[in-house]
């Protein structure tokens, strides 16, 4: 697991609290703010969930309009707002119930797949910086 995603010990009580851990992501906290580090945290993933280690996060124009709250007469932000939908990964734990995705897998998202050749044929100091 990479340093962006952290396991937090369960306590002894188990019922008290479900496991999670924390994941490093950029928030903007108001409509005028800068991106800004950002820690959140996440439960842990379920029988039915997939947790991907996102390498690669684009954020687009309707990312920005989200963030800038212009939407707020159909969809209002709440914040603090983590843009970004368009993302390139690898999986690291597949729950149970899940049949179709094996672990270790590049994952890209489906609407914005366009990415992922595009990253392979950049010079691994290239994809540091990206």
């Amino acid at each position: 697991m990479s340093e962006a995603a952290r396991q937090i010990p369960e306590k002894e009580d188990s019922s008290s609290k479900p496991q999670t851990f924390t994941a490093k992501a950029y928030a903007a906290h108001s409509a005028t703010s800068p991106l800004a580090p950002f820690t959140v945290a996440r439960r842990s993933p379920r029988p039915q969930d997939v947790q991907i280690e996102i390498l690669y996060c684009g954020v687009c124009h309707s990312d920005l309009h989200q963030v800038r709250n212009e939407w707020q007469s159909v969809m209002p932000t709440s914040y603090p707002c983590v843009p970004g939908h368009e993302i390139v990964g690898r999986v690291v734990k597949v729950g149970r119930a899940v049949k179709k995705i094996q672990g270790r897998q590049p994952r890209r998202n489906r609407l914005h797949g366009g990415l992922l050749p595009r990253l392979r044929k950049l010079s691994r100091r290239r994809r540091a910086v990206l």
